[in-house]
């Protein structure tokens, strides 16, 4: 079998898989333009970026119901698109990785673990950075759009854009709030973490747990459907470009900590590896980062004379 054959067969395959990816988009935009974009996908030779086009388009019309199939491949789309999956993806890496955050405890454990197996330090705080980083990119790379959203919903009164955005602002402001609670004035000690530290503080420690993964899954869900629902230019979606390099750096540098450190507890400290919620995180970890990483790479790899501005 020749190279192009090769080429050929992978194409036909993945034009299958793009066609049948359009059952993901809503049952009434098929209906509408369904018959259109399977034509359209029948005369063009499809790539897996073609189907990564089709899945993340199917997110998007979901997002953004009045989408217009020419709109799909327009270049200011596919970037904020792309960007939409990196916030998806940065949800699904956020998860897990707060899980993991909780390896050290109880802390007397972890510190014999440290004494006997010294890689597991740098290991664990290169994941936890990694992450603070991720999150600080996805805040940065979401202010210039969400700005840009706002302005156009405030001019326009498009109830759809404000209400998400509005509701994303209030998250903000109660888990800040939460957070100064729970760790200055009840513990009594900024920057101890979310270790108990008297009885009580177990149960705060699990509320902030919990306010955390509501608000990192639902603030930039919220932010990704104000978008979504923006008519935003070229120049701004480019804008968040620089940061979603950052995040998915991040994301991928965490990731990969949280390999090695599952790896290495899973032989030399198996108590601190939990044979089921471990392996599970990391699986996540390494999905959330294949999303972003692909999703950037069509993001910059975008051609004008491939996709209409």
């Amino acid at each position: 079998m020749t190279e192009q054959d090769v080429a050929a067969r992978a194409g036909t395959r993945a034009q299958r898989w793009a066609r049948a990816a359009l059952r993901l988009y809503p049952r009434a935009w098929r209906a509408r333009y369904g018959v259109e974009v399977a034509a359209l996908l029948a005369d063009h030779r499809a790539s897996l970026w073609t189907l990564l086009d089709v899945l993340l388009g199917a997110l998007d019309a979901h997002l953004h119901r009045d989408l217009l199939p020419e709109r799909i491949v327009s270049m200011a789309h596919r970037i904020r698109t792309s960007e939409i999956a990196i916030f998806c993806a940065y949800i699904l890496f956020f998860i897990p990785w707060l899980a993991l955050l909780r390896i050290p405890d109880p802390l007397p454990e972890w510190h014999a673990d440290v004494a006997a197996h010294p890689e597991l330090a740098p290991l664990f705080s290169a994941m936890e950075i990694a992450g603070y980083i991720a999150f600080l990119a996805i805040a940065a790379g979401a202010l210039p759009i969400g700005f840009a959203a706002l302005r156009q919903a405030f001019a326009a009164r498009r109830h759809a854009v404000l209400l998400p955005l509005g509701l994303a602002a209030l998250l903000v402001v109660l888990y800040v709030a939460l957070s100064a609670v729970v760790f200055v004035i009840i513990s009594g000690r900024p920057g101890t973490g979310i270790r108990p530290l008297r009885p009580g503080d177990a149960v705060l420690s699990l509320v902030w747990l919990a306010a955390s993964l509501i608000g990192a899954v639902a603030g930039p869900y919220l932010v990704a459907r104000a978008i979504a629902r923006s008519d935003l230019s070229l120049g701004v979606v480019r804008l968040a470009l620089f940061p979603a390099v950052v995040a998915v750096a991040a994301i991928a540098a965490g990731t990969a900590a949280a390999l090695a450190l599952t790896l290495i507890t899973a032989v030399r400290s198996p108590d601190l590896y939990n044979p089921i919620a471990s392996p599970i995180a990391v699986f996540l970890m390494l999905a959330a980062t294949a999303l972003a990483v692909a999703a950037l790479w069509r993001a910059l790899t975008i051609r004008p004379d491939v996709a209409g501005a």
